[in-house]
Formats: C-alpha cells, sequence, structure tokens
C-alpha cells in the first residue's frame, strides 16, 4: 500500500518471501512505479527495527545536547542577559546550570555554561616595555558592547507601553498595575523573575550609591512617613544629577516621575543594579 503496488508485484519482485512473514532488518525488493508507462523499477529498501528507530532517535537528541562546557569570569557591567546571549541559551538556562547567579551575579565570580554553541574568545595582550618582560592578559571581552544597553532599552520600552495604565493595587497585568507589579511585569517579559513586593525587591542585586544610578537601576523610596520601603520605580534616564524614573503611582498610575520633585527627592532612600 505505501508503495501502491500490489502483494503479488512485491512477491514477484521477491521469489525468496513466499508466504514468509517478514523480519526486522531483513532487506527486500520493491518494484517502483515511476512514470505513466508503468515500467517497473527495483529499489531496495530496508526494514528498520525498532531498536534501530530508537537508536536513531537516540544519536539526533545526542546532537542536540550541549557539547562545550566553559568557564566564564563575570566581568564588570557583564548582564545575565548578554552572557546567555553570547552563549546562545536563555536566561533561565544560564540560572538552572549555575544557581548561585539566580539573585545576584558577581563580578570575578566563575561561572560554568554548557551550550552546543561553538565560541570563540578573543584575548588580548596588552604592549609590554623592553625593560619588563612580564605581561597582561585581558579579561575575555563581551563582543557586542551594547548587549546591555540594548537590553535595558528593551525593558525601558516594554514598561512605556505601558504609560497611562491605572493604579490598581495587588494588581500585574495590563488592567492595572501597583508599583512592584509593573517591575515585576516587565522583567518577566524578558525570563528575570524579581520578589513581588518592593521591599523584598530591595534585597535583590546589589545596593550601590544613588550617584552611581543608571538606566535599568531600581529605586526604592519610603512614603508617607513609613518606616520601610514601600515604593519602587525603574531607571530610565539620568543627567546632571536627576534621575527619572518609571513606576505606577497610586495617584496618577503609570508616569515618569523625577528625582529632582521634592517629594521623590526627600523620600528616595536607596538604589539596586539588579542587571
Amino acid at each position: 500500500k505505501k508503495y501502491q503496488i500490489s502483494i503479488a508485484d512485491l512477491q514477484n519482485a521477491n521469489p525468496n518471501l513466499d508466504n514468509k512473514s517478514l523480519k526486522a532488518g531483513q532487506k527486500i525488493t520493491i518494484p517502483v512505479n515511476k512514470d505513466l508507462n508503468s515500467s517497473l523499477v527495483v529499489e531496495k529498501k530496508e526494514i528498520k527495527s525498532q531498536e534501530q528507530i530508537d537508536a536513531i532517535a537516540q544519536v539526533e537528541n545526542d546532537n542536540n545536547k550541549p557539547k562545550f562546557e566553559i568557564s566564564h569570569e563575570v566581568l564588570p557591567k557583564e548582564t545575565k542577559y548578554g552572557i546567555a546571549k553570547e552563549y546562545g541559551i536563555t536566561i533561565s538556562e544560564l540560572e538552572k546550570q549555575n544557581p548561585s547567579i539566580s539573585k545576584k551575579l558577581l563580578v570575578g565570580s566563575v561561572i560554568t555554561i554548557r551550550t552546543s554553541k561553538e565560541i570563540e574568545k578573543e584575548v588580548v595582550t596588552e604592549a609590554t616595555t623592553i625593560n619588563d618582560s612580564s605581561f597582561d592578559v585581558e579579561k575575555y571581552e563581551n563582543k557586542d558592547p551594547n548587549t546591555t544597553n540594548n537590553f535595558v532599552d528593551e525593558l525601558i520600552s516594554i514598561a512605556s507601553e505601558h504609560i497611562g495604565t491605572p493604579y490598581r493595587y495587588g494588581g500585574t497585568t495590563k488592567d492595572g498595575f501597583d508599583c512592584s507589579g509593573l517591575i515585576c511585569y516587565t522583567f518577566s517579559n524578558s525570563n528575570i523573575k524579581l520578589p513581588r513586593s518592593s521591599i523584598e525587591m530591595a534585597s535583590y542585586g546589589s545596593k550601590i550609591n544613588i550617584e552611581e544610578a543608571q538606566k535599568g537601576d531600581l529605586v526604592f523610596f519610603k512614603t508617607n512617613g513609613r518606616r520601610h520601603i514601600n515604593h519602587v520605580g525603574m531607571v530610565v534616564e539620568v543627567s546632571e544629577g536627576e534621575i527619572k524614573f518609571i513606576h505606577s503611582s497610586n495617584h496618577g498610575g503609570v508616569i515618569i516621575s523625577s528625582t529632582k520633585e521634592s517629594y521623590y527627592q526627600k523620600n528616595l532612600v536607596q538604589v539596586n543594579r539588579v542587571l
């Protein structure tokens, strides 16, 4: 039926078959109709056993498994997104392979990456003087220096799409966000899972000086005389000491505000770098 021939044609092409049953691995000749004149052309086929089929599937599966195991030293300003992109894996795969970086990516730490993508690292050596025979070897360089900025811009773009969305206590969807809900939603769109509340987020990543804030950092506030952090936003621009951040405010929904505004200036207490 598969080759559109009769049983008689099959038996004529294989006299030794008679009425015997087929055996796995046995080779038979198939007469195939190849043109309109129905002339028979002999074609040999091999019947594969289930074991052979499973073996082929296993080989194909093995070919898709990571072939390379690479040690990578985390450099300043590198992000999980940038590292994952460089090695052709996802952020979740990177964190699964290295559970220690799930909350914080420490500069100088060495992580192990298993990937099917072959990576060629460029090692740059510094020039040495005649009187000094020693030399310094540069650390591995990120081949795409704009990776971090591109990722941050992507996060800002995702958050900015929701400017005007109303504030909703406990909200984490396009129907309404609270402050931490907006940040969680924005980062989760890039496979980064953050703690749900602003006070928990304040313990995530690395705390930095306010003067060192840059795009993509999280800014934390203590508002309404609270003793603990109760509000969070994401930095979208820094210029001459002014920090502009996007957040979901209970009086205006998703908006962009500035630390030049007295209310936020006096209540800003912390900046965290999470990328």
